[in-house]
């Protein structure tokens, strides 16, 4: 009989639950950098109590996407100097990941990764492309079975979300997102470690050059209130 992956099963919190729904709203710039997040606004918002509430703001402050002021945030602007130090340490950790996680991806993990990817390059969208970068980064974090790994990669892949959307992307710049994604999972699926890490170094060292142009967007935009 063949022997399967233990199953990782994860209790989410209704805190960890706001943090995520706050955290897409900041990468997709509904809450752009400047704005203020007011706990009481927060609360009428989404219908729950303070207590979720300020838990995810101080995750957020965490993480580095906002600065808390009283009961309030500020979600921050990031740098393009910040964003290349971001990749510098991403890279460093991210290739140990895949180096960990190669061999380790289940046949359910590929199918999934296989849903996700845009079948029609030529009408590939942002919200499409952006949900198969998560979910392959965050799966070779999982994978590397390194639990200090994967949360240090989480922080800094929602860190530079800041900068992601600070700027229309090109068409052209979606597809070639997606090629780098599908470049990654055909190594991993390989089980070439080698292979792996120059596909990912690669993917990694374009994305770095399109957010510091993010980052540098967002400094000519005005803030918001």
């Amino acid at each position: 009989m063949t022997k399967q992956a233990p199953l990782h099963l994860v209790h989410v919190t209704l805190a960890e639950q706001v943090y995520d729904v706050l955290s897409d709203r900041i990468s997709s710039g509904e809450y752009p950098p400047g704005m203020m997040l007011r706990e009481m606004e927060l609360v009428r918002q989404l219908g729950v109590s303070r207590t979720p509430i300020r838990e995810a703001l101080m995750r957020l402050n965490e993480y580095g996407l906002v600065t808390l002021e009283g009961r309030s945030a500020q979600v921050r602007q990031i740098t393009p100097e910040e964003v290349k130090h971001i990749y510098q340490v991403r890279t460093a950790l991210e290739l140990t990941a895949i180096g960990l996680a190669c061999g380790r991806v289940t046949a359910a993990e590929f199918a999934e990764l296989d849903q996700l990817t845009p079948r029609d390059l030529s009408k590939v969208d942002e919200p499409a492309s952006s949900r198969l970068d998560r979910r392959l980064h965050l799966l070779i974090a999982e994978r590397s079975g390194n639990p200090i790994l994967q949360q240090e990669i989480r922080k800094l892949i929602d860190l530079i979300r800041l900068a992601h959307k600070r700027l229309g992307h090109s068409r052209r710049w979606l597809v070639q997102e997606v090629q780098e994604h599908i470049a990654i999972i055909e190594a991993l699926r390989s089980g070439d470690r080698r292979r792996c890490r120059q596909a990912l170094r690669a993917h990694l060292r374009s994305a770095c050059r399109n957010n510091v142009r993010c980052a540098r967007a967002g400094l000519n935009s005005p803030p918001n209130p």
